[in-house]
């Protein structure tokens, strides 16, 4: 799977173990709720430039996002 897929499915994941509504964290990231959705749903891809707001946010690691390693069980 390419690394935006993953990107994708990681950024919903981790937004949903952390108990966020997508307004929350496009909020944090300061981006509309809809460009989250696109992001999530591979509509769009990730800027290169949020992705560290995004693990920032979700209390990643960029490589956790980019399905490298897995922080699930520090929720």
């Amino acid at each position: 799977m390419p690394y935006s897929e993953i990107l994708a499915l990681n950024i919903k994941k981790y937004r949903e173990l952390r108990g966020l509504e997508q307004q929350a964290l496009a909020d944090t990231i300061n981006v509309t709720k809809q460009a989250l959705n696109n992001y999530e749903t591979k509509r769009r891809k990730v800027p290169v430039d949020l992705v560290p707001l995004i693990a920032d946010a979700l209390s990643v690691s960029i490589e956790t996002l980019y399905g490298r390693s897995d922080e699930s069980e520090q929720v």
